[in-house]
């Protein structure tokens, strides 16, 4: 999903997008199991995605000092680059995920 940001925390799934796939995962949402993760929406904005970005950043930073990434290949677009520069300078330790995940997938 282009231009879409994903953070998985241990009580809520945000998902950062332009409004159209907000609106889509609204509509999904409301199929989700009550005793799912809370689904927490954030809106990238069209001309400046930067506020919607600042809030998902909160979040991962409010998670730990640790964060775990998917990211196997350089960024491509403006969302992604500006999401890849505002975890360089959160200072996080970064642990690449997909190995662990591949195990899972594959037990």
């Amino acid at each position: 999903m282009t231009n879409t940001i994903v953070v998985l925390t241990d009580s809520k799934l945000h998902l950062a997008s332009g409004s159209k796939k907000v609106k889509i995962f609204k509509t999904l949402s409301k199929s989700q199991p009550k005793d799912g993760p809370e689904l927490d929406l954030i809106e990238l904005g069209k001309k400046d995605p930067a506020p919607g970005l600042d809030a998902a950043m909160e979040h991962v930073k409010a998670a730990g000092k640790a964060v775990s990434t998917l990211v196997a290949e350089a960024p491509i677009g403006d969302v992604a680059e500006a999401w890849a520069a505002l975890m360089k300078d959160a200072e996080l330790e970064r642990l690449e995920a997909s190995s662990g995940l591949q195990s899972v997938i594959l037990a």
